[in-house]
């Protein structure tokens, strides 16, 4: 409903007509359309912490930290890949939702954490970014994210808005 745009019909009769299910069925699970979108958010975001973490470990001696970096950008860019209006309706739906924005958080400073712990070994420098510097480097990189959904959605199909991102 909310890839075709139809965020106005955006309605728990919809979901569960969408879905298959009576009504009923669907507040047995979900006691609204708000908890349906959470769940959906949720379940990605868990989704691509996954497949980050796996990328992560296996992790070569080899790579620069642009590589390390670009992995992690890559992986933050990649939720709801080529369902944009998707991304864009989940993003201004939960903007709000302190559940999604703890959760938010919390999947952010896991993924730096892993980040800089694969940044810092074999040989290289430890690396112990400040508090400040961390809130820094997440707030920009998920900044540029969301004003790239809301105002140039095609900047996620293009090389130039990773490379932009991993430069920053």
């Amino acid at each position: 409903i909310v890839e075709q745009g139809e965020t106005g019909q955006l309605t728990t009769n919809h979901i569960a007509e969408r879905a298959g299910y009576s009504v009923g069925t669907l507040y047995g699970y979900f006691p609204n359309k708000q908890s349906v979108l959470r769940a959906m958010a949720l379940k990605e975001m868990r989704r691509q912490e996954v497949l980050l973490m796996e990328k992560i470990q296996a992790i070569g001696p080899n790579q620069s930290n642009e590589d390390l970096v670009r992995i992690v950008i890559r992986a933050a860019l990649r939720p709801f890949e080529n369902r944009s209006k998707l991304r864009l309706g989940l993003m201004r739906l939960l903007s709000r939702d302190d559940d999604i924005r703890a959760a938010t958080q919390s999947v952010q400073e896991h993924i730096l954490d892993l980040l800089l712990n694969a940044m810092s070994t074999d040989g290289r420098p430890s690396l112990k970014p400040s508090a400040s510097t961390r809130f820094i480097l997440l707030a920009s990189v998920s900044g540029a994210i969301q004003a790239a959904a809301e105002e140039r959605p095609d900047l996620f199909e293009t090389a130039s808005f990773e490379d932009g991102i991993v430069i920053m």
